[in-house]
């Protein structure tokens, strides 16, 4: 019985360790970024969570976040 249940436990860590995993925001310039870029990072940290948003290309948006406390960890151009 004990080592079913640390079997159990054992395959249920990933996926929460998954979801404990810190988050980094990446801005992207453009959609064209998302598709060459967004997998290539996500092979590179496959411990982190990385949230892609397609920004906007323009820096008054940038400035606004900045102003607002909105900041993403990561912008690309």
């Amino acid at each position: 019985m004990v080592i079913a249940i640390s079997l159990l436990s054992g395959c249920g860590g990933k996926s929460a360790e998954k979801e404990d995993a810190e988050t980094i925001t990446v801005y992207l310039w453009t959609t064209n970024l998302y598709e060459k870029y967004a997998s290539y990072i996500q092979e590179q940290l496959p411990d982190i969570n990385i949230e892609f948003v397609v920004g906007n290309n323009d820096l008054d948006f940038y400035r606004f976040l900045n102003q607002n406390g909105g900041l993403p960890d990561i912008i690309t151009c």
